[in-house]
């Protein structure tokens, strides 16, 4: 399979003729579609902003049942894919729904499954959620479906659809995704455009007459690249419009695609985007003789970097990923089986109640580290972090290195002064 940067079209084979006159609208079918397509939002071991599709005509795809789970089989000249879906506990069957908090399949007994991976090593089997649309069996054996899924983290993971042999909706063309969902995203982080793609699988050509934005549309939603208005697609042709997503304000996106053949059929493709609060920021300052950045101030934010924490009370890590290839990576936690408060402060070095480590490009105290930090405030919701604020004053080589200090804010309600 041919890798694509997401700033390309993503093409379920090469672009169609443009130009050529209008000819009459192919013969509307009923005939059964599969289609299968997946976006990576960043650099995971997939590729970075990968988008990929794959339908009968570039793929040998196949599906069958394991244990009550239904696994898809999509074989390129490059490459070979496995897509796992399963519910939770064994030779237990899928039903019409939703599945949330997935698993791999190493962990069926007490999760749901979702486990997608290729040949050469490359999976995503972090927690994530599928969407069961529509399921049919025969002789014990999958025949067709239609399921949507999410896989890892908004910036590590990646989302798509599958759908086998599934009915069309009587149109010339194929058309995917039906819907179009990005995942929560943070203010101000922009992520890559969401493709379209509509395939003409013959035997004439067809034409597409418009490819639009409904009115009731959110303004943070665009038609950013339009390659099919008025585009005739010869057989085994295709086109493709991608969308792009205004990040700057907090909030549900919704809105409609609209795409109308040249015959008047009408397809509706449902948008939506959910933008979350809260300010994200990390600021520090080193002073002379620090060696972490060496006595440099900088500010980052999703505007200038990627910015990821995760954790518990029981610690934090982040990492901040820079333009230019700057990085750093940042670790808090309490000592002796405490937990992380707000307002409490937690001292670092002998005698003191927490640990802390900020290190970054390659270059990590030699030694000991002195110093304190302010858990200003924490929210935990089921275990998991959800926002923060903290300062910091770190002093490498046991408290003989300069100071580095600063503060760190994940999507913290209140502006920061």
């Amino acid at each position: 399979m041919k890798r694509v940067n997401v700033f390309l079209v993503l093409a379920v084979v090469l672009s169609g003729m443009i130009g050529v006159p209008a000819p009459p609208p192919a013969t509307a079918s009923n005939r059964s579609e599969t289609f299968v397509s997946f976006l990576v939002m960043h650099d995971n071991s997939f590729g970075d902003s990968l988008q990929a599709s794959f339908n009968r005509h570039n793929a040998d795809i196949s599906a069958y049942d394991s244990e009550g789970m239904v696994v898809l089989g999509v074989e390129t000249e490059d490459d070979t894919y496995r897509f796992t879906f399963g519910a939770k506990g064994y030779d237990t069957r899928l039903k019409e729904r939703n599945y949330r908090n997935t698993s791999d399949f190493w962990h069926r007994k007490k999760h749901h499954v979702l486990d997608i991976h290729n040949e050469g090593g490359a999976s995503c089997a972090a927690k994530g959620s599928f969407r069961v649309h529509d399921l049919r069996y025969r002789d014990g054996q999958p025949v067709r479906f239609w399921i949507t899924y999410s896989c890892g983290s908004t910036f590590f993971g990646h989302f798509g659809e599958v759908r086998y042999n599934h009915p069309g909706d009587g149109g010339s063309l194929i058309v995917g995704p039906w819907s179009v969902r990005w995942p929560n995203v943070d203010r101000r982080w922009h992520p890559p455009l969401i493709p379209v793609t509509v395939f003409n699988p013959g035997p004439g050509r067809a034409r597409l007459a418009s490819a639009r934005l409904s009115r009731d549309t959110s303004n943070a939603i665009t038609l950013q690249r339009n390659g099919c208005t008025k585009r005739v697609l010869r057989p085994r042709k295709s086109c493709a419009v991608e969308l792009d997503l205004d990040t700057r304000n907090a909030g549900r996106k919704t809105g409609e695609l609209i795409l109308e053949e040249g015959g008047g059929l009408v397809r509706r493709i449902p948008l939506h985007a959910f933008v979350l609060r809260g300010y994200t920021r990390f600021s520090f300052k080193g002073a002379r003789g620090d060696v972490i950045v060496d006595g440099r101030e900088r500010t980052m934010t999703f505007a200038n970097a990627m910015i990821w924490a995760y954790g518990t009370r029981r610690g934090l890590e982040m990492s901040f990923d820079g333009k230019g290839g700057a990085w750093l990576r940042a670790e808090f936690g309490p000592l002796r089986g405490g937990r992380l408060r707000s307002g409490r402060l937690y001292r670092v070095g002998d005698g003191g109640n927490g640990y802390m480590d900020v290190y970054g490009n390659g270059v990590t105290c030699t030694t000991g580290i002195d110093g304190y930090f302010r858990i200003k405030d924490i929210v935990v919701t089921h275990g998991k972090v959800r926002r923060f604020r903290l300062k910091f004053r770190q002093r490498c080589n046991d408290g003989e290195a300069g100071v580095l200090s600063g503060e760190i804010l994940w999507r913290y309600l209140s502006r920061p002064g």
